[in-house]
């Protein structure tokens, strides 16, 4: 997804009432009747906070798992993160020159 359609994904949901938790670490949960409650701190550390919800959406980042594979074999270059470079537009590897 473009970074284009994620802001507009995230402000028509904003709108909805849905509210976002970015940057954010779950480090507890409890359910009852009522929901679930979650406590939560910043990723980077910092002050805990609880919060209560009748439905709770969890989203994590994704990570490459690239390594082991071979892909130098094949003569796939990757990023410095690991990536498999794609062109948005088509999602096909983005062939280094």
């Amino acid at each position: 997804m473009t970074l284009q359609l994620v802001n507009k994904v995230q402000q028509v949901l904003t709108k909805q009432n849905i509210k976002f938790k970015l940057g954010t670490k779950v480090v507890g949960a409890t359910k009852d009747d009522s929901g679930v409650t979650l406590t939560l701190e910043p990723a980077q550390g910092g002050e805990q906070e609880k919060v209560s919800s009748d439905v709770l959406l969890v989203s994590i980042g994704r990570r490459p798992y690239t390594k082991g594979l071979g892909l130098e074999n094949v003569d796939i270059k990757l990023d410095e993160r690991g990536r498999i470079p794609v062109n948005p537009d088509t999602l096909q590897e983005r062939k280094s020159s």
